[in-house]
């Protein structure tokens, strides 16, 4: 874990490396030290931790005040629950699995998080996690060392954006320097009360700025549910994108410049199974925004500086595993049916690496088709304090103190509470995650640097040496034909 966590700092020169012009192992400067010592002391934390731990010690110790004692049925079922823990002969079932059930979890909770540290997962803007307790921390923006990339005011009018998930995170920050540099943002959302609160914001943001952008809207889209997905370009379509409605037969829709795609889950501890037949993160992270990318490809603008289609993944593609421990994507494992463990974190990880071979098999294809006008992108955030944390120890408290009669809270452990901040302010912040996928929508890398079919790092540069299985064309043109044959379309690139 120690040798994971500490190479972003700890063996390469900061400002050189963000720069790209670092060719050898440079001294460390203070930046570098001070980032790899709070990683490292991070690290120890977890030791610690587990050491006090796996010794005996009294019931809620880390929780404080005393929780309220449940009600016999609240209790009866929590007992049903934990049938196979051992009590000693003096210990109700309630006292056994406070004081040792609750250690086991905690256990889990960091196995977890360091899985999930491991991977380097982040998520898109629209990260969804499995339902958590408590409501997710946000990481507390540093001052002087945070390094944003924000295009120039104005450079993106006449620019259309469409970002799915753009109600928090990734996405919502994405929202806001990309209106603010005057383009036309089109957000997605489960619901709309959550995509008007995502206006909302952004509007704030705008105003604080005393910028005036009224084009930022929002659109239902649910990419658990394929026939919502199936519905997107209708709702698109009757935008008033210029004043007017869109019609696609008589051309006069607003053409998409950028589609983001960003919405994503992680984590989901348990294989869950959506209303169309598929793994939920499978179809989440891979099979919707493949239908609606397809669904929407006469709609992106074919003109000019032409289109670009930027997919959000994550290192963590390069964990993707297959059934006999080789790295690669498993064909016979899309959907979780023959194994889906480690919380949910595997199946991250290959959705992730669909991300990767969607984005060159779509690029491959537009170039066999002559269509230069389309540029395809996949990108790595970091590991940025999202929502992508929330299912884990430190994103919130999964158990806490013992709810209340009623469902109500529970209470964050003080300890627990502690740690989550450590680690919250030793990771990206949401600002520094986005710059990403920020400069690549509004075109801010070099010029003449080689952008169709990349993979780009947290630092907004290409990275220069993938793996194997994440270039394999036959894997890639294989998971297209897969995708289309479940999802029951044809993908037409022409």
């Amino acid at each position: 874990i120690i040798m994971r966590l500490l190479p972003y700092s700890a063996f390469a020169n900061y400002d050189a490396r963000l720069a790209g012009t670092s060719t050898s192992t440079p001294s460390r400067t203070p930046p570098d030290i001070a980032l790899s010592v709070v990683r490292a002391v991070t690290t120890t934390l977890h030791f610690i931790l587990i050491l006090i731990l796996v010794l005996p010690t009294p019931a809620n110790a880390w929780s404080g005040p005393p929780p309220p004692s449940p009600s016999p049925a609240a209790a009866a079922k929590r007992h049903s629950q934990h049938r196979s823990t051992v009590c000693k002969g003096d210990e109700t079932p309630d006292h056994c699995y406070n004081n040792r059930s609750r250690r086991r979890d905690v256990l889990r909770g960091i196995a977890t998080t360091s899985f999930g540290l491991l991977v380097g997962g982040s998520g898109g803007g629209g990260t969804s996690i499995a339902p958590a307790a408590a409501a997710t921390k946000t990481a507390t923006p540093s001052s002087s060392s945070k390094k944003i990339y924000e295009p120039a005011p104005s450079s993106l009018n006449g620019k259309t954006i469409l970002i799915t998930g753009g109600t928090s995170g990734l996405g919502l920050e994405s929202a806001k320097r990309l209106s603010a540099a005057g383009a036309t943002v089109v957000i997605t959302a489960r619901t709309q009360a959550k995509g008007l609160g995502a206006i909302g914001t952004i509007q704030r943001h705008l105003a604080d700025r005393s910028i005036d952008n009224p084009s930022v809207y929002s659109l239902p889209l649910d990419l658990d549910d394929l026939d919502s997905v199936r519905s997107f370009p209708q709702r698109y379509r009757a935008l008033p994108l210029g004043g007017a409605a869109q019609h696609v037969s008589t051309g006069t829709f607003a053409p998409i410049d950028v589609l983001m795609n960003n919405a994503g889950v992680a984590a989901i501890p348990q294989r869950e199974i959506t209303k169309d037949g598929f793994e939920r993160t499978f179809q989440t992270n891979h099979v919707a925004p493949f239908v609606l990318t397809s669904l929407l490809f006469p709609y992106l603008n074919r003109k000019g500086e032409g289109c670009r289609i930027i997919n959000v993944s994550s290192y963590a593609h390069e964990l993707a595993t297959l059934t006999n421990n080789q790295r690669g994507l498993d064909l016979n494992n899309l959907n979780g049916d023959v194994d889906y463990s480690g919380a949910g974190w595997p199946a991250y990880c290959r959705s992730k690496l669909e991300n990767v071979l969607f984005t060159n098999e779509l690029q491959r294809r537009a170039d066999a088709a002559g269509l230069d006008w389309l540029t395809t992108v996949s990108l790595h955030p970091g590991r940025v304090a999202t929502d992508i944390w929330r299912a884990t120890y430190f994103g919130t408290d999964r158990r806490g103190g013992i709810s209340d009669d009623k469902g109500g809270e529970a209470q964050t452990p003080r300890l627990q509470t502690f740690l989550s901040d450590i680690f919250y302010n030793s990771i990206l912040t949401v600002e520094e995650g986005a710059n990403t996928q920020v400069m690549l929508a509004s075109r801010g890398e070099p010029e003449g640097s080689p952008v169709k079919g990349q993979y780009y790092d947290y630092n907004m540069r290409i990275k220069k040496t993938m793996n194997g299985f994440a270039k394999d064309e036959s894997a890639a043109r294989s998971l297209w034909e897969r995708t289309e044959q479940l999802a029951g379309i044809e993908f037409r690139v022409e």
